[in-house]
C-alpha cells in the first residue's frame, strides 16, 4: 500500500514532478535526516515509489548550497562528541557518540545504495560546499552538475576522522588508486574547475538557475530512455557488489 504520496513538502522536503522528472528539494540541514531516521525512511519510500513509476524517467536532487558544507558539518559533530567547535580548527575530537555516529554512517549507506540501486537516472545539483560524508553520495548519482561555487571539501581531516561516506571508495573508483590517494592526502578541497576537470562533476551552470537545471536534466532522462537504463544496469552490478563490501569494512572502523 502506498502511504507516501509523489508530491508533498514539509519542513524539511519537497517532492514534486516536471514532466518526466522527479524533483526532491531538501530545505534543511542535510545532516538531521541521516539522523531524524523517520524522514530518512520516507525519502527512502519516495524513491522506491519513484522506481515502479512508468512515467517518471528520472530525479533530480537539488538543495540550497549551504546544505551540505562545513558549519552543518561542525553543528552535526558538536552533537556527536558534546563539544564546542566554534572556532577549532584543526581539533581532534576526542569522544564521539557511537550510537548517533552510526545512524548517520547506516541512512548515508542507505540512500547510496538506493541510488546506485535506482533503475533510472538520478542527477544531482550540487550548488555549493560538499563537506566528506555527502561528497560519497554525490558521486553515487549518474549526473553531477555544478556550478562555479561548486567544491568537495575534505573537513573531515581537520577533526581527525576517517574519510565517512565511502569518499576513499569513490574516489578510487572514478580515478584510480594513484589520483586518489593523491588528493585525500595532500587537498583540502577541490574547486568547481578541478572537479570538472577530474569527471567528477559533468557540468557546470553559471547562472544557478533551477529552472535551467530542471530543463538540461529533463533532456537528460528523455533522451533514449531505454539505452539509458539498461547502461546504468550493466555498469552498476559489478560496481555495487564492491561498494557493499567496501561499507563494510567502513562501519566496522565506526565501531570499533
Amino acid at each position: 500500500m502506498q502511504t507516501t504520496p509523489i508530491e508533498f513538502e514539509n519542513e524539511s522536503i519537497k517532492t514534486y514532478l516536471n514532466g518526466s522528472l522527479a524533483v526532491l528539494e531538501v530545505k534543511k540541514d542535510a545532516f538531521s535526516l541521516l539522523t531524524e531516521l523517520p524522514e530518512g525512511f520516507r525519502i527512502l519510500k519516495w524513491i522506491d515509489i519513484i522506481k515502479n513509476e512508468e512515467s517518471i524517467k528520472g530525479i533530480l536532487m537539488l538543495g540550497e548550497s549551504n546544505l551540505y558544507c562545513e558549519e552543518p558539518y561542525k553543528k552535526f559533530l558538536s552533537l556527536i562528541s558534546g563539544e564546542d567547535l566554534k572556532d577549532q580548527l584543526p581539533h581532534t575530537l576526542k569522544h564521539i557518540d557511537k550510537d548517533i555516529r552510526t545512524k548517520q554512517i547506516n541512512m548515508l549507506n542507505n540512500f547510496t545504495v538506493s541510488f546506485l540501486e535506482f533503475p533510472k537516472l538520478v542527477i544531482s545539483y550540487l550548488s555549493g560546499c560538499i563537506v566528506t560524508p555527502f561528497i560519497g553520495l554525490a558521486l553515487a548519482s549518474d549526473i553531477k552538475i555544478g556550478t562555479n561555487q561548486t567544491s568537495f571539501s575534505f573537513l573531515h581531516k581537520k577533526y581527525g576522522l576517517h574519510p565517512t561516506g565511502a569518499l576513499p571508495f569513490f574516489l578510487y573508483t572514478n580515478l584510480g588508486q594513484s589520483r586518489a590517494k593523491n588528493l585525500m592526502y595532500t587537498k583540502s578541497e577541490l574547486s568547481s574547475e578541478e572537479l570538472l576537470s577530474l569527471g567528477l562533476l559533468d557540468e557546470i551552470i553559471t547562472n544557478q538557475n533551477t529552472n535551467e537545471v530542471i530543463e538540461y536534466s529533463k533532456n537528460i532522462v528523455e533522451n533514449n530512455y531505454n539505452t539509458i537504463i539498461t547502461t546504468k544496469k550493466l555498469i552498476n552490478k559489478t560496481f555495487l557488489d564492491h561498494y557493499k563490501e567496501f561499507m563494510e569494512l567502513e562501519q566496522q572502523m565506526v565501531l570499533s
